[in-house]
């Protein structure tokens, strides 16, 4: 990992790791600093700005598939100006935005379909620019930070976990971390968006607290639920995708992340199936089960795209007769 990388790696986790326990602080920078960035002010805009800006330059330094300058400039300036086209509040630049964050989405799915290394790279800006649009500019600056970060990690301090061993003392473990080390890297990234509470709350998933930003982009006057919805935990679900998409590309084997999760699926549920008629304790029971079962759900896109490489690999090995 570059110096620059674990630079902004370290002050990324600095807040998320040290700064986010609500119930020890009575205070959570990552749930103050999302609450700051959506006010209507002058600093709020200067510090989605910044952290923009920052983000995308860890981003791009990290990244090969895109190297003419022009482009990376292009690439830098677009995500630097999403905090100000958003402070403007105007449904015209929205859907001005919108459009363009539709077309690269759909070229990056068709370079995808072609097998051109672009294509990846295209979705997961796509991706980047729409959680900066929608959550502000320090969920987006602290995601990309985190994003490369655990990439780096992955294809160096950690590519040792890519290489099974004969050693079943050894491979247990390894096995271990292969299982925990994705679901650590997402649930870091779930307390950066100031969704946990710290200490003696691990998991927040109670509805009542779930953030979500981003909802009035396109419709200013009166969105309707589904809108919001869908434009605060849109950004949110398309980025956990990509967080499991880069294990899997990386090597990690990520059907033993969904066995853990069907395991704990079927231990809450025979929790609840003997819990007390207390209705806190089944109320939080149900919301994990249901949590867990939409952490599986975003793996699903990986077990379609491992059955259509297969049908492509069984086509291309058939030779026929001349």
């Amino acid at each position: 990992m570059s110096k620059v990388v674990f630079a902004a790696f370290t002050l990324a986790m600095i807040p998320i790791a040290l700064l986010s326990h609500y119930r020890l602080y009575y205070f959570s920078f990552p749930r103050g600093a999302i609450n700051f960035s959506v006010i209507d002010d002058p600093l709020a805009l200067l510090m989605n700005t910044t952290f923009a800006f920052l983000g995308i330059l860890v981003y791009l330094r990290t990244n090969k598939a895109i190297s003419e300058p022009k482009w990376r400039y292009g690439i830098v300036a677009l995500f630097t100006i999403i905090p100000f086209l958003m402070y403007q509040e105007n449904n015209v630049i929205d859907w001005i935005v919108l459009t363009g964050l539709i077309v690269a989405t759909i070229l990056g799915i068709y370079q995808k379909i072609k097998k051109q290394d672009k294509g990846y790279e295209i979705l997961t800006m796509a991706t980047l620019f729409w959680l900066t649009m929608s959550w502000g500019g320090y969920v987006g600056g602290t995601t990309m930070v985190l994003y490369v970060g655990t990439r780096s990690f992955l294809n160096k301090e950690l590519e040792y976990l890519k290489q099974k061993s004969q050693d079943f003392t050894k491979e247990i473990p390894r096995v271990m971390l292969v299982t925990i080390v994705p679901l650590v890297a997402w649930f870091v990234w779930w307390t950066a968006l100031g969704q946990i509470g710290g200490f003696n709350h691990p998991r927040d998933v109670d509805p009542g607290k779930i953030y979500l930003n981003g909802g009035y982009i396109g419709d200013r006057f009166s969105p309707s639920n589904s809108w919001v919805g869908f434009m605060g935990g849109g950004p949110a679900g398309a980025m956990s995708l990509l967080w499991w998409s880069m294990f899997a590309s990386n090597g990690y084997k990520m059907k033993y992340v969904a066995y853990f999760l069907i395991a704990r699926i079927s231990m809450l549920a025979l929790h609840l199936s003997i819990a007390p008629n207390r209705p806190r304790l089944i109320f939080k029971v149900s919301w994990e089960i249901i949590f867990s079962i939409g952490l599986l759900a975003f793996m699903l896109h990986l077990i379609i795209q491992s059955r259509i490489e297969e049908f492509r690999n069984r086509d291309d090995s058939i030779t026929l007769p001349h």
